[in-house]
């Protein structure tokens, strides 16, 4: 990731060494946007606007799944638009983005960029700094009567800005929830966990998980005994941003002060490394890797899994393919510390601020958030609705998508709990973004998890954690002061 995002700048220095200063160019925030380019943009297009619309997006299988069912649908309403579909591996994306951009300029050759593109919340930030990349979206809802962006679920719209201004349209909302394999619970003779359980509550059902099935003699679908097959009860990606900081937010941490400095030395962010310590210790958890979890719950190999709805298809594939989990529950994460924090957050589409067809760009953006569009996405099983209008809507697409491997206690209020309501829960890495200069935030967070791994180290005594979040600190400090030079 580090060497992704180093590279990713490093294209940037280099289009800005050969165009200078990239004439005509203006961060779009920053009072220099251009007010002729929203007069290309037909506001009165409707289903009989023909064109052409280009749209990158990674190769991830599910990300390709789910932009085929947009476009479907898309051109389903707007038949004589020609979408042209192109994918770039995860690795190569966002540095190619940059890089095209930057020989676009260069050239004066703007159709070497896509009109519409995927990105990420935790991407917006740093291709918002790239003078020419994003079209500011808000600038356009100004002037379209028919699009508001109050449709959308406040928690999607608030990653989804930039200064106060929509620069991603949000295709989605996710966050962490507990799934877990309802027959590892029976074979131990342990009540499912429930939503919002306290840390106490959370710990005893793991420890009475273990001695259930170390006691039991039940077997899962490929016929090994439980207290054989689950070595680990929880299934969890660590590394994973939208896990680490809501954890250490759960604890009443923080990562940064509003003006960058550090704020991560604190007894609260120890509480946090020192709770997930214990579990590990008592082999609740595995290993933390930087690599995708999920195989083992998949496998039946672990009894609970922290993710997002984002993982739903890929479990029932395993469901159908390999003997995976028969009888899947889903409730709320636990509360672990003093406060209550879910990681969420999403993915969206942005558009190139120099799109040789904007017209057909803001009629897909303003239909991806449509509710057909939302139904059409959510069909997938990919996902949570960003608009309001669907999120308790019985008959949305994402509410109505079954498998046999759903349980009695699969609930879907699940992937929408908290959700906008005063206090909600949600915690995202924009909640301390804002305060971090951008060439510093992917350091940031590498010394966030740090935090963590050093529990896996051979001494991972308490003083050895706390001098690690205290090196960890001073090496926010560094980050950022050097990004702000």
């Amino acid at each position: 990731m580090k060497k992704i995002f180093r590279g990713f700048f490093l294209a940037v220095l280099i289009c800005v060494l050969a165009v200078g200063s990239l004439a005509g160019c203006k961060l779009s925030g920053d009072g220099g946007f251009d007010e002729k380019l929203l007069d290309e943009i037909d506001l009165t297009a409707d289903e009989s606007f023909s064109g052409e619309l280009n749209i990158r997006t990674t190769s991830e299988e599910s990300e390709v799944v789910i932009m085929n069912a947009l476009i479907k649908a898309f051109n389903e309403k707007y038949p004589y638009i020609r979408v042209n579909y192109t994918q770039e591996l995860l690795d190569n994306y966002y540095s190619s983005l940059s890089n095209d951009a930057g020989t676009a300029e260069t050239l004066g050759d703007y159709s070497l960029m896509p009109d519409v593109f995927w990105l990420a919340q935790d991407r917006l930030d740093s291709l918002y700094s790239l003078d020419s990349l994003l079209f500011p979206l808000g600038r356009i809802e100004a002037r379209d009567e028919t699009f508001s962006s109050d449709i959308l679920v406040d928690e999607a719209l608030s990653v989804s800005t930039v200064n106060d201004m929509l620069y991603m349209m949000p295709r989605d909302y996710n966050q962490v929830v507990m799934y877990f394999n309802q027959d590892i619970f029976d074979a131990a003779g342990v009540d499912y966990p429930t939503a919002q359980m306290s840390r106490e509550a959370f710990v005893g059902m793991l420890a009475d998980l273990r001695a259930g099935l170390d006691a039991s003699d039940a077997m899962n679908g490929y016929g090994v005994p439980y207290k054989d097959a689950v070595k680990n009860l929880i299934d969890v990606n660590s590394q994973w941003d939208s896990w680490v900081w809501p954890l250490v937010k759960s604890f009443g941490g923080e990562v940064v002060n509003e003006d960058g400095s550090s704020a991560l030395n604190s007894e609260n962010t120890f509480n946090a490394v020192s709770f997930w310590k214990s579990l590990r210790t008592a082999n609740y958890v595995g290993t933390i890797t930087t690599t995708n979890s999920g195989v083992n719950f998949r496998m039946q190999q672990s009894a609970i899994y922290f993710h997002a709805r984002a993982v739903l298809s890929d479990i029932i594939k395993s469901t159908k393919q390999i003997k995976g989990v028969q009888n899947l529950g889903v409730t709320a994460i636990p509360q672990f510390g003093s406060e209550y924090a879910i990681g969420g957050g999403s993915s969206g589409y942005g558009m190139y601020l120099k799109a040789q067809n904007k017209t057909a760009a803001w009629l897909f953006l303003k239909f991806v958030v449509s509710e057909a569009g939302q139904n059409a996405f959510c069909a997938t099983g990919n996902g949570v609705p960003s608009v309001r209008s669907l999120l308790n809507d019985e008959a949305a697409s994402w509410r109505a998508y079954e498998s046999e491997a759903f349980g009695t206690a699969f609930d879907n209020d699940a992937f929408v709990y908290g959700l906008g309501t005063e206090n909600a829960p949600f915690a995202s890495t924009r909640d301390f973004f804002r305060y971090i200069p951008v060439a510093a935030q992917t350091d940031v967070l590498t010394c966030l998890r740090s935090c963590f791994t050093i529990i896996d180290a051979e001494d991972n005594s308490d003083a050895t954690i706390r001098q690690q979040i205290s090196n960890q600190s001073e090496l926010i400090n560094y980050y950022v002061n050097q990004a702000k030079k």
